[in-house]
């Protein structure tokens, strides 16, 4: 998966990432492994990926 890319919500699940469910912000976070996945939803069907880091990272904020 690329960066500033648009993909659709079932081509994140066929990706193998995994929604995490996270209160209060106003993005989508997925995980796969050891990385976080930060998408911004652009319209009602296509998501913008903007950040990947390590899951250890996220967890520590």
């Amino acid at each position: 998966m690329e960066i500033d890319k648009e993909y659709t919500y079932e081509e994140i699940s066929t990706n193998g990432l995994e929604p995490n469910k996270v209160e209060n912000i106003d993005y989508l976070v997925y995980e796969k492994g050891e990385k976080v996945f930060f998408f911004e939803e652009l319209r009602k069907d296509k998501l913008r990926l903007y950040s990947v880091i390590n899951r250890n990272s996220f967890f520590l904020s």
